[in-house]
């Protein structure tokens, strides 16, 4: 299934248009958590600014976002066309920096100049059947004016459609939507998901894509641990990508190996007496399909 991916991005005011073929199957793909955007290469996007999955594309087209309400469902189905619903994440202009400036680098895509006004009004006239919108605040009324969006009522925000609902915008539509304004999809009952920048602990979050032997240590609490191995036990991992995983500061180092269904996840605590430290053996000894052997976890 071909697609085509527009990214209009705050500060760079580019399109950038490539086709990507999807990967059919059942099985959901990689899983990225929200918070701070860290980096985007080929095999995914690290960033914490909303739900998003990553399904890789064959013959190395790059990563492609899809809303996380489609986890429990096929990727795409063989002859589906609008395979996702649509998704509005609010980010700042260093996710929307990132987004273009390494996708395109990544993807190989090719940059046409516009206006953000026109990448707007091409997104909504349905020329393309997918838009990664954003907006910063800092455009001019002028620039703006397409959407007749007030600047005090603009968010930065990226407008994820996989369904080609775009056609169907009218513009009031799509103020609302940008604005966050909306909570449903205009003319259907479906919900738009939105994903507003947390305040305080989303600088405590640590998301990574990580290949076999990577070790990173976090500031982060220790119910993330818990949160992670949640995760792998629904079946929303993938591949060694995971979506959060942290180690309470101080307290050791996470090393991941290995891929699903063979994947380990090793703790070096530096205190295994510590409270935290029995906190987590605590959920890691109920939980199923995790043998802990010693300070090592194997995830079956």
């Amino acid at each position: 299934m071909s697609i085509q991916t527009i990214v209009a991005c705050a500060g760079l005011g580019a399109i950038l248009t490539a086709p990507i073929v999807l990967q059919g199957g059942s099985e959901p793909p990689p899983y990225v958590s929200r918070g701070e955007p860290l980096a985007i290469d080929g095999s995914g996007i690290r960033t914490l600014q909303g739900d998003l999955f990553l399904p890789a594309a064959p013959g190395g087209a790059g990563p492609v976002a899809i809303p996380a309400e489609s986890v429990e469902r096929p990727v795409v189905e063989p002859a589906t066309s609008a395979a996702f619903g649509p998704m509005v994440v609010h980010a700042d202009r260093a996710t929307m920096a990132v987004l273009g400036d390494v996708l395109g680098a990544e993807l190989g895509i090719e940059w046409q100049r516009t206006s953000r006004r026109n990448v707007i009004e091409h997104v909504i006239a349905g020329t393309v059947p997918i838009g990664l919108v954003s907006v910063a605040p800092s455009q001019t009324e002028r620039e703006l004016g397409a959407l007749d969006v007030p600047l005090g009522d603009f968010e930065p925000c990226i407008v994820i459609d996989w369904s080609n609902r775009f056609r169907h915008l009218t513009r009031r539509d799509a103020q609302n939507l940008l604005s966050g304004r909306a909570r449903q999809w205009p003319g259907t009952q479906d919900p738009v998901q939105l994903f507003a920048p947390e305040q305080g602990e989303r600088e405590m979050l640590l998301a990574e894509l990580l290949i076999p032997g990577d070790t990173f240590t976090t500031k982060d609490r220790c119910e993330d641990v818990a949160s992670l191995l949640e995760s792998v036990r629904g079946d929303r991992l993938a591949c060694g990508v995971v979506h959060r995983a942290a180690v309470p500061d101080g307290l050791g180092v996470l090393e991941i190996e290995g891929f699903r269904p063979r994947l380990t996840i090793r703790v070096v605590f530096r205190d295994q007496r510590a409270p935290e430290v029995e906190r987590m053996l605590e959920f890691w000894r109920s939980a199923r399909g995790i043998e802990i052997l010693t300070d090592r976890l194997t995830l079956r």
